[in-house]
Parts: C-alpha cells; structure tokens; sequence
C-alpha cells in the first residue's frame, strides 16, 4: 500500500560488504573494474519496528579506447524485502534512483513509485544501466558521451523491463586534483512523469561510477 510512504520507526541491522577493485587509477579509471556486493538484514525483534533484508550488487568496466579515449559501463541491482508483519521498508531503507550517481535523466531520487500526492517514495527493487565515452578535446577538458537506463518499482511483482528509462547526454569534464569537474545536460527518449522536465542539467565533481 504505497499510502504508508511515511511509515518510520526504529531497527537493528547487521550488515556485510565485498569490495572488489581492479582499476588502474581512482579518480581517472582507463581500465580495470570495480564491484560491490552489500547485504543488510534488519531481525525482528524488539528493537526492529521494520525488519527487513536486503541485497545490492554495482559493478563497473572500463576499457580504453586509445588516444586518451575510455568507454566505460556501470549497473547496478537492489532487492529488499520486509519480513514477518512489517508489511513494508521504512522510508530510509528503500531504493531510490535519479539524480548525478543514477539516473541524470530524472532529479534525485525522482525516478520509481509515488504515492497519492506525485511524490517518490522509493521502492523494494531497483536497477540501473549506464555507458559513457570520455573523449580527450583540448588541454584539461575532455566530452563525454552517456546513455543511462534505470527503474524503482514497488514491489518484485511490479517489476516491467518496459518501464525502464532512458537518457542520453553530453558532459563537458574538466581535470582537477580532485578528479574530474563535470557539466552535462541529459535528454529523456521516452514520456517523463507528470510535473518532470523532458531534459535536465547537471554538475558534480568526480565520475558517476
């Protein structure tokens, strides 16, 4: 029932990660990977209000494509699940997408599920997609050519690959010590929900993924 969005109370979780990473530089990858497995259970009992479990995996590639030029992927995949009467995830603890790290088609955390009022209230699964080619220009600039693809749903049964989004884009990056200094603008490809901008600027400091 996506009217109990405000839902709040307090939990005790327990939670395991593996990191793997494999790329040739941190702030300015042209090969290599990384990859990222996050597990977090939330038992019921006295202290969890809301107990849950969940499981996120991202991974990312990057290939070089010669003269300075990189191609790089990303995705990344979520499932939660409330356990025993807690009927759904608090608000902190669902899935959200849309923004600079996620989806730059859609602000932050605009994309997925909303509830009476048209407002996000995240979900139980997320997945995203991304490719993006960093072009060298001149001296400390370079372009960058993406295409994003992501989707929150409800619950698993909503799941629909259909109603994945899409946003192509440019990016005009700029090298500094604390990597790269970005200013892109994103195009939609399909229809936006209601209230939200068919394309969308954006800035941030440092790769995406």
């Amino acid at each position: 029932d996506q009217s109990e969005f405000d839902r709040d109370g307090n939990m005790l979780e327990l939670w395991a990660d593996r990191k793997w990473d494999w790329t040739d530089d941190p702030l300015y990858p042209a090969a290599g990977g990384f990859g990222k497995l996050t597990a977090t259970w939330s038992p019921a009992s006295g202290l969890s209000e809301s107990p849950y479990i969940s499981v996120q995996g991202d991974f990312s590639l990057y290939r070089s494509l010669g003269g300075g030029a990189v191609l790089a992927g990303r995705g990344r995949a979520g499932w939660a699940k409330p356990l025993d009467d807690a009927g759904i995830l608090i608000p902190n603890r669902r899935f959200y997408a849309g923004g600079y790290s996620t989806m730059r088609g859609y602000g932050r955390r605009q994309l997925g599920p909303r509830d009476s009022e048209g407002i996000p209230g995240g979900g139980d699964v997320v997945m995203l997609a991304g490719v993006e080619a960093r072009l060298p220009v001149i001296w400390i600039c370079n372009l960058s050519v993406f295409m994003d693809a992501g989707q929150v749903w409800w619950k698993p049964g909503d799941i629909r690959l259909s109603e994945m989004e899409t946003a192509v884009g440019l990016s005009l990056d700029v090298r500094s010590p604390l990597g790269p200094v970005r200013f892109g603008y994103a195009w939609n490809l399909g229809d936006v929900y209601s209230g939200e901008p068919q394309s969308m600027a954006h800035f941030g400091v440092g790769y995406p993924w």
